[in-house]
C-alpha cells in the first residue's frame, strides 16, 4: 500500500468529496452523524473563520481511502499558540479520522503527515469514542508526547423508554417529574 496524503483547505470542496466521504464513513467503524461532510461542512459555514482548515484526504494510488477532518486554531494571545483539532470538536459527541475498513496504516499516515506539518503548537484531539479506530491509532502514536486522557462517563439505560421508567423507584421524585412532563 502506497499512501499518499492530499490537503484540502478550501470548505467548497467537502461537496466534491461527498462520494468518497459517505463510502468510506460507511466501513470505517466510526459512522456518526457528527463525521458527515453536511455537519462538518455546517459548522465550519458558521465557526470557522479565524481558523484554518487542513482537511486530509488519504490516497492508495488513484482511490481515496481515508479522511481526517482537522483544522489549525490560534488559541491564547501574547503569542497565540496554534492547535491541531479536528473540525466541529467543540459541539460534536464525536470526532475521527475515517478510514476505509478501519485500515489502520491510514491513521498511521495521517499521524506522519501531522508530525511534519509545520504551523502549529500543539494537539487537542476529543471526543473520540474509546476503542474507536481513532483512539487506539492516536494513543500508539501519540505515545512519545505528553498526553491527557479523559473517558466520557455515560449512563447505560433502558432499551426502551418504557423500561427506562419501569425501572425507576415507583415514588421517587424523578419519575413523578419525569410523567408529569409527559402527561401534561
Amino acid at each position: 500500500m502506497s499512501l499518499r496524503v492530499n490537503e484540502i483547505t478550501n470548505p467548497s470542496r467537502l461537496t466534491d468529496i461527498k462520494e468518497d466521504w459517505d463510502r468510506i464513513l460507511a466501513t470505517s467503524g466510526e459512522d456518526e452523524v457528527f463525521l458527515r461532510t453536511e455537519w462538518i461542512g455546517t459548522w465550519w459555514k458558521f465557526f470557522g473563520k479565524g481558523r484554518k482548515m487542513i482537511l486530509l484526504e488519504v490516497t492508495d494510488g488513484s482511490t481515496v481511502v481515508g479522511y481526517a477532518p482537522l483544522m489549525i486554531s490560534k488559541v491564547g494571545k501574547l503569542p497565540p499558540w496554534k492547535v491541531v483539532e479536528f473540525i466541529a470538536s467543540d459541539a460534536s459527541d464525536r470526532s475521527a479520522i475515517i478510514s476505509e475498513n478501519e485500515k489502520d496504516d491510514v491513521h498511521k499516515c495521517v499521524w506522519k503527515y501531522i508530525h511534519e506539518l509545520k504551523g502549529w503548537d500543539s494537539i487537542d484531539i476529543r471526543n473520540m469514542r474509546n476503542g474507536s479506530p481513532t483512539a487506539k491509532n492516536a494513543l500508539s502514536e501519540l505515545q512519545n508526547c505528553n498526553i491527557t486522557k479523559e473517558v466520557s462517563p455515560y449512563i447505560p439505560v433502558a432499551q426502551s423508554y418504557d423500561e427506562f421508567l419501569k425501572n425507576l423507584a415507583h415514588k421517587t421524585k424523578m419519575k413523578e417529574s419525569v410523567l408529569k412532563e409527559i402527561y401534561r
